[in-house]
């Protein structure tokens, strides 16, 4: 007998991971909101909100945060092509600007497709182990995605010109998210692949930092086993000495990660995910640093 809607969301929702995702869209709305309502706090808030919903993401999807960087990337070009296209012609550039917007728009469209190719090709790579995930929701939210910011640049560029006012954008803008949300969820809920890929780009690490300390604003998840919630205890890194926190049961005073494979949380010590059986090494790696270390020198760090 299938589970009842509400039973699957409830599922859903109840992996720290889905909540992360879902607190990320809710902060990205906040920003849209923000940047939509004028005045004095419109600026600030669309840039805060921003970097919160992002944050959230990242904590969700470190592996993948490349995703962010690929999408704004086609958002970006998207949204340069659609405005030179509808720009007024300027000196010079007279008979230039359409051509050129056109050019942009096609190269926005070619980097959506090479976007879908490269997880085409991790998918195949890793239906060698027998894991073949059909990925056409991901495909189709891809190319959503792309057509979604055609519509929102189209217009803002509407209202930019002087033609039209701000609907077509703020609704284009709206369902722009659903899709961003999913192409996060199905790297590593879907492919499970976040061992395959490693670790997240430097460069991406560094750009949101401030994403290592908001979990720190959120209760703490509870214990796996005795279903307690755990407490953060704080610990400096053996190598940079910046603080991380740790996850500990209360109870058992186990130490809690999470798995590589599968992302659930599993005590340290035991070398085997208590979920899907992958292995899990008794380290910490410092998301400042990228280094890891045994536990014991992080148990002694403070």
């Amino acid at each position: 007998m299938q589970p009842s809607l509400a039973k699957r969301t409830l599922d859903f929702i109840s992996l720290p991971s889905n909540r992360e995702r879902l607190l990320g869209g809710a902060f990205l709305y906040l920003s849209l909101f923000f940047g939509l309502m004028g005045g004095g706090l419109s600026l600030p808030g669309w840039l805060i909100f921003g970097a919160l919903g992002f944050a959230f993401l990242y904590r969700a999807t470190p592996n993948f945060f490349f995703i962010t960087w690929s999408l704004i990337l086609i958002y970006l070009i998207t949204f340069g092509g659609v405005y030179l296209y509808f720009a007024p012609e300027i000196g010079l550039f007279t008979g230039y600007l359409k051509p050129l917007g056109v050019v942009l728009v096609l190269l926005s469209f070619t980097l959506t497709s090479r976007f879908i190719l490269y997880f085409k090709d991790l998918r195949d790579l890793l239906a060698m182990d027998g894991r073949y995930v059909p990925m056409g929701l991901f495909s189709i939210s891809a190319l959503l995605f792309f057509i979604l910011s055609l519509l929102s640049s189209y217009g803002w560029a509407r209202w930019g010109t002087g033609g039209g006012g701000l609907s077509l954008y703020t609704f284009s803008e709206c369902l722009l998210i659903p899709p961003l949300l999913y192409l996060y969820y199905y790297p590593e809920m879907r492919l499970r692949a976040t061992k395959e890929m490693g670790e997240a780009p430097p460069w991406a690490e560094r750009v949101l930092r401030l994403a290592f300390t908001l979990p720190t604003l959120l209760p703490p998840p509870k214990c796996p086993h005795c279903g307690k919630g755990m407490v953060r205890e704080a610990r400096r890194c053996p190598g940079c000495g910046r603080e991380v926190h740790i996850l500990r049961c209360p109870r058992t005073r186990e130490v809690y990660t999470r798995c590589p494979s599968c992302g659930e949380l599993t005590p340290l010590t035991r070398l085997r995910c208590i979920h899907c059986g992958g292995e899990v090494e008794e380290r910490f790696s410092c998301p400042w640093c990228g280094h890891s270390y045994p536990l014991h020198l992080w148990e002694g760090s403070l």
